[in-house]
């Protein structure tokens, strides 16, 4: 009754999802490929890639940052 009706709604709207798939992807149907799981980066990688930054800019973006939030505590 009640659960049979939900049951042809869900149906239709699977068919409905079905044709929306089939039109994106055109007359060429490719089967799908599950997704590979990222593979995590090597250590020497990563360290590789890594930017240092200066004393000069830590200490430069320190200033400013302290300089921020004594404004923002006078206020």
């Amino acid at each position: 009754m009640v659960s049979e009706h939900i049951v042809g709604l869900l149906i239709a709207e699977r068919d409905k999802i079905n044709q929306a798939i089939e039109a994106l992807q055109g007359k060429e149907k490719v089967a799908a490929k599950p997704m590979a799981a990222p593979s995590a980066p090597t250590p020497s990688a990563a360290v590789k890639n890594r930017k240092t930054m200066s004393a000069a800019a830590r200490r430069k973006i320190s200033l400013a940052l302290k300089k921020r939030w004594a404004t923002k505590k006078a206020a």
